[in-house]
């Protein structure tokens, strides 16, 4: 995944793990024994699944990957809240929608279209509302699969993206499902994946202690 990484490093062990297992990995303290998933939710859905308290990874490798949303109905691609949000902005300004006072028309980022949103801008909230609706079916699939208990959306995109979040709780309450998942945004923001990486290196060290070389540095001299 980075190529000449480990001769950056001699002498040291270097483990190459998946993003989204990472987030997963990191998201382990505020969720305990619990079957959830981390969903990286930014560029492009990717998720780290615990089931029972353990990480799965699959035959593969590649438990968690969302190739699988091309299928589903109200989803159509792995595309995550912020790209999915910049899509949509740019659609509503082909259409005409977009009225030349909005912020919207200057701007199609995702911070831009959650802060018009919080503001009213009713194009924006339409936004809003299909990105929830969105992210709720993302969640179903995974409650439905897995049957796990909560779905912690992770990365930088988690927190500004707190209205998508709600609009996709108030989907799954009016939609029928039992048991109806937890949703909720990761406090860890952008360095959810290096926290999580991080963690798993205190793992690594744990299992097998004695498989590590120990090493001394010079004693710094007294000032």
């Amino acid at each position: 995944m980075n190529p000449g990484f480990a001769d950056a490093v001699p002498g040291h062990r270097v483990v190459v793990e998946n993003d989204a297992n990472l987030a997963a990995l990191a998201e382990r303290p505020s969720s305990g024994d619990a079957s959830f998933a981390a969903l990286l939710s930014g560029e492009r859905f990717g998720s780290g699944l615990v089931v029972d308290g353990v990480l799965l990874r699959g035959a593969h490798g590649g438990a968690g990957e969302m190739r699988v949303l091309d299928l589903v109905e109200g989803v159509g691609s792995s595309d995550g809240i912020g790209a999915t949000a910049r899509r949509l902005v740019a659609e509503a300004l082909a259409a005409g929608d977009v009225p030349p006072d909005s912020p919207l028309a200057a701007d199609a980022d995702a911070s831009v279209l959650f802060r018009a949103a919080h503001d009213g801008d009713p194009v924006a909230l339409g936004i809003v509302d299909r990105l929830g609706d969105r992210l709720a079916r993302v969640c179903v699939l995974l409650v439905s699969l897995l049957d796990i208990d909560r779905v912690v959306v992770a990365g930088a995109i988690a927190e500004p993206a707190g209205a998508v979040i709600d609009r996709a709780r108030a989907w799954l309450d009016g939609a029928g499902f039992d048991p109806v998942p937890e949703i909720v945004a990761s406090t860890l923001g952008a360095d959810v994946v290096v926290l999580g990486a991080v963690a798993h290196a205190v793992d690594a060290v744990r299992a097998a202690p004695l498989s590590f070389a120990l090493t001394t540095r010079p004693a710094v001299p007294a000032p």
